[in-house]
């Protein structure tokens, strides 16, 4: 930035240079909006949501395994256990001396 002394200015000189300043700073003004935008942008790109795209020919190994079943055989039934057996055990005591 210059170094002007303002004393010496005109009124006239005065409004320019003001003019000139508020010009400079609508202009830095649009550059950080430029630099914001960026890094928002950024920002998603980096952390946003992703789409995971997956390739139509892949999808038939999902279907493989129904395909390769057997499906005359039945399915054997689950059995579920009551209770649950647990086994604890005591620790041995130290003798005193």
């Amino acid at each position: 930035m210059n170094n002007i002394k303002l004393e010496d200015l005109t009124k006239d000189q005065l409004i320019e240079y003001i003019n000139g300043l508020s010009l400079e700073l609508e202009g830095a003004k649009l550059i950080i909006q430029r630099y914001e935008e960026q890094f928002r942008l950024y920002q998603h790109q980096k952390y946003g949501s992703k789409k995971e795209t997956i390739n139509p020919s892949q999808l038939s190994l999902f279907n493989e395994t129904e395909r390769e079943s057997d499906l005359s055989i039945e399915e054997p039934e689950l059995v579920e256990k009551n209770e649950v057996e647990t086994k604890t055990t005591k620790k041995p005591r130290k003798e005193k001396r």
